[in-house]
């Protein structure tokens, strides 16, 4: 069986076109932002160099946006990735002088399958996305999507469709959760907060930011689960949502594709655990 480049990029699209990411700027002192397509990277000052939070999608756009701040990606010199979806890891490339920390519990889905849909899913994919033309693809100018990278299994009463493996291919360390690193002026814990991922992971900067990633999502400044199709485990997101709110020790919370927020209190006003 051979699928479409343009399906797998129509279904994607579907989750991503209701994404709200922050336009690259600074945003304070100590913190800028990239927007690479439909995906932030957060950049955290740490005297002359850069800690980044996630590496986005494409290192030509990254660089291009790094140019617009006038920050060169030498001056990165970490890159902590919350987890190891495509979209946050695959402009790893851009930063080549970073050393790479991935969370522990990640690790687990290196290789697997990120997307899993049922046969009759996939085709009326495959109808509604018949039209999107080529160049609207995310995912280059193949027209086919690579057969290493799809699996077909019998799952009475249906066939399952696998695509998308979740893959790094630079050299990383890992970081567990509660874990701290130091910096020149900077401190950084990691906190898990599995469903998006098996690994997802959090990280409080200096006792001032959050970094939440793929955690949640803000509606209108209000605090929202994340695409569903797009959450591996929603009984655990919920729960991983439900400790960000009881988290204590930052001042703004940040996603990687719906904006931030510094009305922690407003933002979960109406989430019940």
């Amino acid at each position: 069986m051979k699928i479409k480049t343009s399906t797998i990029s129509g279904i994607i699209a579907n989750e991503t076109n209701r994404m709200t990411p922050i336009p690259t700027q600074q945003l304070f002192e100590d913190l800028y932002v990239i927007q690479d397509s439909f995906a932030n990277i957060f950049l955290i000052k740490d005297n002359k160099k850069f800690i980044a939070i996630d590496a986005g999608i494409n290192p030509d756009q990254i660089k291009q946006e790094l140019t617009k701040l006038g920050i060169s990606a030498d001056d990165v010199k970490t890159v902590l990735l919350t987890h190891s979806d495509i979209d946050h890891v695959n402009g790893l490339s851009a930063f080549n002088k970073a050393e790479i920390y991935l969370p522990k519990a990640e690790v687990a889905m290196l290789n697997k399958f990120r997307i899993t849909m049922t046969e009759t899913d996939f085709n009326a994919a495959t109808q509604a996305y018949s039209d999107l033309n080529q160049d609207e693809s995310m995912f280059g100018d193949d027209d086919y999507w690579p057969q290493d990278d799809m699996q077909i299994t019998n799952h009475s009463p249906h066939q399952l469709i696998s695509f998308m493996k979740n893959k790094i291919n630079q050299s990383f360390k890992t970081i567990d959760d509660g874990e701290k690193l130091h910096f020149d002026q900077t401190s950084i814990e990691a906190v898990l907060i599995a469903g998006h991922t098996k690994g997802l992971t959090s990280y409080i900067v200096n006792q001032k930011y959050i970094f939440v990633s793929d955690g949640l999502s803000l509606q209108n400044g209000y605090v929202a689960p994340f695409n569903k199709f797009l959450t591996l485990d929603q009984e655990q997101h919920r729960k991983s949502i439900s400790k960000i709110k009881n988290l204590k020790g930052f001042d703004y919370i940040f996603t990687q594709h719906y904006g931030y927020t510094g009305n922690i209190a407003k933002a979960f006003e109406n989430w019940l655990d």
